[in-house]
């Protein structure tokens, strides 16, 4: 009698299927073994474990897994497609990217300023194709990435103004190139604004830009 493995059976209990083989139908088995295939494909290119978050079927869009490893957390997760030649296209070494630079702005925003605010890596892309990734210099010349920085209504155009020349710096002192906003959100908001959640509060509040910086891949900088 077959049986499900120990990922297989957490990710039918995931998503509130059996945890028997037996007991799931001809689809929901097709489709455990298709997304155990694509977690296995990340196992073996990365050489560690990965763990089930999403899996979105080819309907409209492209088929695609989402899913995180033990060296980052589920919210910096995986994103595989499936092309349509049938190969696959991860991101997972730019989620090391994300954790580094928001530490490393961070960090520079903290010793240029004294200002109170929170960042978070929105999207980019790198020509880095090998993990990890935990030196800034090694993404020197080869990485575009964007911010998204929250700012207190309370002083909020001095603040962006500041953000903005510092983040500037910081783009051309890494020779990164990439795109900030600074979006202004009233206090108590800003208070409740973490990892899981700036997304949803950027789009629910329908907040406006107080500055964009963008720095391109001549070191050119455009703040407006």
């Amino acid at each position: 009698m077959k049986e499900l493995n120990e990922r297989q059976i957490l990710i039918c209990d995931y998503v509130g299927l059996p945890t028997s083989y037996d007991k799931l139908t001809f689809d929901q088995k097709k489709k455990i073994m298709r997304i155990e295939r694509l977690l296995k494909y990340l196992d073996e290119k990365y050489d560690e474990t990965f763990n089930y978050l999403g899996y979105y079927e080819p309907f409209l869009e492209k088929e695609k897994l989402e899913a995180y490893s033990s060296q980052l957390g589920a919210y910096d997760f995986v994103t595989l497609i499936v092309q349509s030649d049938g190969s696959f296209v991860d991101d997972y070494p730019f989620q090391f990217i994300k954790r580094l630079v928001r530490e490393d702005i961070m960090c520079f925003l903290n010793n240029e300023t004294n200002l109170l605010y929170k960042a978070y890596v929105v999207n980019g892309y790198t020509d880095i194709t090998s993990v990890p990734i935990n030196n800034i210099s090694l993404i020197s010349g080869n990485t575009w990435v964007s911010f998204t920085i929250f700012v207190s209504t309370d002083n909020p155009n001095q603040y962006a103004e500041i953000i903005g020349e510092k983040i500037s710096e910081w783009y051309k002192k890494n020779n990164i190139c990439g795109s900030t906003n600074v979006i202004p959100v009233n206090s108590e908001t800003f208070e409740t604004i973490n990892y899981r959640n700036f997304r949803s509060i950027k789009r629910e509040q329908g907040a406006k830009n107080l500055l964009t910086c963008d720095v391109n891949e001549y070191g050119i900088e455009k703040i407006r």
